[in-house]
């Protein structure tokens, strides 16, 4: 009776947090206004108005948002980190982009 050994585990299930994919979510929301805007500037050959400067700033402030709940996302207890990381990464990327691209049209 002595020689029958237990093993323990204590490695619990690690979930991804509904903040870290929302991150993600918005990120990808940015990259997909940026591309739009891009092909419809292109396709209106620059002559856009200033509706393209809402979208362009509606999509900095997504990726702004997107940034902010990748950071607050790493808070969660007992979570899968990855969808926090990409949102975060992404969405400063985007953050970045779109900063650039608001500074270009400033400079006009």
């Amino acid at each position: 009776m002595a020689d029958k050994r237990r093993y323990y585990s204590y490695k619990q299930e690690k979930r991804n947090g509904g903040r870290g994919l929302a991150s993600t979510v918005l990120a990808s929301v940015s990259i997909i206004l940026f591309l739009g805007l891009l092909a419809a500037c292109s396709a209106l050959k620059g002559k856009a108005g200033p509706w393209a400067g809402a979208v362009g700033f509606s999509g900095m402030l997504i990726a702004l948002a997107g940034v902010v709940m990748g950071l607050l996302s790493f808070h969660d207890r007992q979570r899968s980190y990855g969808f926090s990381k990409a949102g975060t990464i992404i969405g400063g990327i985007m953050v970045a982009v779109w900063f650039l691209l608001f500074c270009r049209g400033l400079a006009a």
